[in-house]
């Protein structure tokens, strides 16, 4: 038998016990009168486990979190023995598959929740993007959010991230007046309209036609709009955009829109009445452009992108805790987000819901009423994956001391145990910074504000890295499957097949 053979039956032995070691429940399985347990894989590899609040302590001295999708020194070691022994086919398979076996260690002790521990759940999107730069054409990761996102806060650092690996360029989606202003993009309107939103302060629509982004501007004669990058902003693809489209409503079938800046100059009219979209390409990036709209007209956003790649939208609700999406028009939502190509939505909801939470029956009122959402928007986008990022923690005060929510971590285990279970992924900003009372150390850090509840700038660039090292690794993740789906046949012609069971793991 070939020794290369041999090195890949105990490889996978020993990939069978690091899957049990880190796929086993830590609280054991129940059997009759006994708990069935098995350690997990950083304790057979370090000898102990590390706390959430260890973790932050620890990173919070260096000032980063650690860098996540590296293999462990062990696994590391493990590697390069084999591949003293392997042939060439062999010893790629090998590396591949001991790095998803990281990886997945890795993506375990983080903070995303998978449904049924599906590793591929963002596999489409991450082939939609791949795909975009041939394909001449804009993916759109919706972020929707509290007042936690405010200002493009964690979006931009999740922008940066995509746009770096996929292309892409420009702030993204926009309201045509912005009552909260944002890092990224200055702008301004002149000229008359009625704005409509489905949550907060604001008018109310009976007809539900509120738009992508859960409010409209309605218009009946003429306004201008303007925009202007950011070129201080540290994120360098978000300073320029090459095209701009503007999503709305014609009323009268004669709706007239010119968009224009230093090197270019374009003019579209409508001619159908009902839910369109306008897009220009000006040749070049630019980060200025005018935009003169007339007719009667709803506006739903513009958006100001590449001419590919990913583009990540800032959509904040001040006040909402996520129960918007059911007041939004069905059919007008779903035609907005196939126009728009939407392959990703974030929702960051929760904080405005936690002070009045009464009882547990009130929390779980409030999780039911969140998955109804999020049915909702997935019975419209079916195609999309959805990630519900959770609430963080948030203090009040009990005899002078700042002190967790009582009923906090019920309502985060409700939220991440009822969604999982129902096809969504969730990210858990509150293990994420220690758990209970872990408020307290971020505003004595610099890294929350002194209301115990709003992260300052430093602290939701810190939450926004730590949910790209998640989606890091599931990436990496991907790209090893792609290559060893490419590399599978190869192997199954030299008598490998019987090792398909243990790497394939879609």
């Amino acid at each position: 038998m070939k020794i290369g053979r041999i090195v890949l039956f105990i490889f996978s032995v020993i990939l069978l016990l690091a899957t049990m070691c880190a796929l086993f429940p830590q609280e054991g399985v129940h059997c009759f009168n006994a708990t069935l347990r098995f350690p997990s894989l950083e304790k057979v590899l370090t000898g102990h486990s590390k706390t959430n609040c260890d973790t932050f302590r620890e990173t919070n001295k260096a000032g980063k979190l650690p860098e996540m999708g590296k293999d462990t020194a062990s696994i590391a070691a493990f590697s390069d023995s084999i591949m003293q022994t392997a042939d060439s086919a062999e010893l790629q398979t090998v590396a591949d598959t001991m790095k998803c076996l990281g990886n997945q260690q890795i993506l375990n002790d983080s903070f995303l929740s998978l449904p049924e521990n599906q590793l591929d759940y963002f596999d489409k999107f991450f082939a939609s993007a791949e795909n975009a730069r041939t394909e001449g054409r804009t993916v759109r990761v919706l972020h929707y959010g509290d007042s936690q996102i405010e200002l493009d806060r964690i979006s931009s650092v999740l922008r940066e991230y995509f746009q770096g690996i996929f292309g892409g360029m420009g702030p993204g989606l926009l309201p045509l007046s912005q009552t909260v202003p944002t890092y990224a993009v200055t702008q301004r309107l002149t000229g008359d309209f009625t704005g409509y939103v489905a949550y907060g302060e604001g008018k109310r629509d009976s007809s539900h036609n509120y738009g992508i982004m859960g409010k409209r501007f309605h218009i009946t004669d003429s306004v201008t709009f303007t925009a202007l990058g950011n070129e201080t902003n540290p994120n360098k693809h978000v300073r320029h955009f090459s095209d701009v489209k503007l999503l709305f409503k014609d009323y009268n079938g004669n709706f007239t829109a010119t968009l224009s800046n230093d090197n270019y100059s374009g003019k579209i009219i409508s001619d159908t009445i009902g839910l369109d979209m306008f897009e220009w390409n000006t040749g070049c990036p630019t980060n200025s452009m005018t935009l003169t709209l007339k007719g009667e007209a709803d506006i739903y956003g513009i958006m100001l992108d590449g001419s590919y790649g990913v583009s990540v939208d800032n959509i904040p609700m001040r006040g909402s805790s996520g129960m918007v999406y059911t007041l939004i028009d069905s059919t007008q939502l779903r035609n907005s987000y196939f126009m728009t190509n939407v392959g990703l939505i974030i929702m960051q909801f929760g904080g405005n819901s936690v002070p009045s939470f009464c009882d547990t029956t009130s929390v779980k009122t409030f999780v039911n009423n969140v998955l109804r959402q999020i049915k909702y928007v997935q019975s419209i986008t079916p195609q999309c994956r959805i990630m519900f990022v959770g609430p963080s923690d948030m203090s009040k005060n009990d005899g002078g001391e700042m002190v967790t929510y009582p009923l906090l971590p019920f309502a985060i285990n409700c939220l991440r145990n009822t969604l999982v279970s129902n096809g969504v992924a969730y990210w858990d900003i509150y293990r994420m910074m220690g758990g209970r009372n872990s408020m307290a150390e971020w505003v004595e850090t610099g890294l929350a504000g002194n209301d115990y509840i709003h992260f300052t700038n430093a602290g939701a660039e810190k939450v926004g890295k730590a949910i790209i090292n998640s989606f890091s690794t599931l990436y990496e993740m991907y790209l090893s499957r792609k290559h060893f789906d490419s590399d599978r046949d190869a192997l199954s012609s030299g008598n490998h097949n019987q090792t398909d069971s243990i790497f394939n793991y879609k």
